[in-house]
Formats: structure tokens, sequence, C-alpha cells
């Protein structure tokens, strides 16, 4: 799930604001769009078929990200705090533009490694209400869910779980949690913690460092819905033993 993505499709949005009027308008706006999303060759904005809106669309090549993952409630809380970080005027300006034109944004984000896209449309009511809206104006528990939903197919430590029943996901108590089900205790008898922070805290970093440039960005965005990190438990079937290790973003982040 490249973040970048959805930050650029907003970016793309906010550009109609510097065009000229009617079909010219959003024509230079196209062009203006598409020459700045294009830069790392994987995005294109065209006007759509009817000469009313943008068709954007976003490429990446990520065996990690499932794009078809993404809720709506997750994009929209993340597209909101994208929006915050441009002018009020420039995106009422956009909304306007789209309005009169009768014509929406239509952002399709492709994992071309993975031969999955997914759609999102917003009109440009539904721009300027996702600028203006706090979080908690969007289905925080929703937007926590659908962060379940993607991160359960990004499960870390590949071969580290080699042999485990199972893997749980959830948030609990403020960490997104990965719970590894094993077969019996034997898995990790005696151990501590530090097998699971020698396990998983390069997995998590390698993980957080190919969602790019906007990784950081993700990470604040997930600590604002009450996600705060990453807690990797070991459990087994039957038994009352565990283990388990929380890991913050600040650590996760921290470039070593």
């Amino acid at each position: 799930m490249k973040l970048r993505l959805l930050s650029m499709a907003m970016a793309g949005v906010l550009l109609l604001a510097g065009c000229g009027g009617g079909a010219d308008r959003l024509a230079s706006a196209a062009q203006t769009a598409d020459s700045v999303v294009s830069v790392n060759r994987n995005a294109n904005v065209e006007v759509n078929a009817e000469g009313t809106g943008l068709d954007a669309t976003f490429r990446m090549n990520n065996p990690l990200v499932h794009v078809d993952a993404i809720g709506p409630q997750l994009f929209d809380a993340y597209a909101s705090q994208v929006l915050k970080t441009y002018p009020a005027k420039v995106v009422t300006e956009v909304c306007r533009a789209m309005q009169e034109a009768k014509g929406e944004l239509r952002v399709e984000i492709e994992n071309t490694g993975l031969q999955e896209s997914k759609v999102f449309t917003l009109s440009g009511r539904r721009v300027l209400d996702l600028q203006r809206a706090g979080l908690s104006a969007l289905d925080p528990g929703a937007v926590r869910e659908q962060v379940v939903k993607v991160a359960e197919l990004m499960v870390p430590g590949g071969k580290a779980n080699d042999g485990c029943v199972r893997v749980e996901t959830s948030v609990s108590k403020g960490f997104l949690e990965y719970n590894i089900v094993w077969p019996d205790a034997k898995a990790f008898d005696g151990k501590d913690q530090g097998l699971l922070t020698a396990r998983y805290m390069a997995a998590l970093r390698a993980d957080f460092k190919s969602l790019g440039e906007q990784g950081p960005e993700f990470v604040d965005f997930l600590g604002k819905v009450g996600i705060d990190g990453v807690r990797m438990v070991y459990t087994a079937e039957g038994s009352d033993v565990s283990i388990r290790q929380a890991f913050p973003w600040r650590e996760i982040m921290k470039n070593e």
C-alpha cells in the first residue's frame, strides 16, 4: 500500500486550483497534475471521458501491500490528513471547480506486482468535507479495523514464523498486535522478549522502510488513530505460556 500514492492523488486534486475556467481549466489541470505525478514514472492523470473530472492512476510494485484490502474509511481518514497540509482556501477552490463541472476525481491505485487495484471516487463536496473533518468524525474504529485488514496480509518475520499454526492480527491496548500461535510452547520454551526482538525488529524496520518517503507520514497517521506501534506475541495451543514484546514507532522508524 504505498501511502505515498494517496498523498500524490490529493496533490493532483489541489492542482486544479491554479487553472483557468471550463473545459480548458480542467484540461490544464490534468496536464499540470500529470507532469507532477509522472516524475517518478508510476502515475498519470487525465481528463475523464465525460470531460467533467479527472482520472488518476497510481502504480506500485510492492509484494507486501494488498491494495484491495484498503477500506473506504481508511482511505478517507488518510486523505483527510493529507488535505489538511494544504491551505483551506485552495481546497475550497478545488471543490468549487469540480462541483461546477459536475465531475469527480476517480483515483485508481494499482499494485502491478500483485495485479491488484482499488478505485476510490471523491466528489468536490467530499474533498471539502474530508479537509474539514476531524478524525473522530471519520469512524476511527472502522479505520483501525481496516488497518488490521491490511496488516494481516503483511505479517513480519517471514521464515521466522514457519511452523506456526496461525497468526492472529488485532489492535490491542494501543498496539497493532500479531499473535503468532504455535502448536505447543516448545517453540519458545525458556525464551524471553529478546527472542522476539531478535526475530522481528529488523523485519519491522525493513517493512516500514519499504513504504518509502511516506512511511513516517503514515506512522504519524496511525498514531493519530490510536495505534502506537507493533506488538509481537508468541502463544501456544492449549497453553497459558506466552511472551510478548512491544515495538513503539520511535524504535521501528529509528535510523541505524
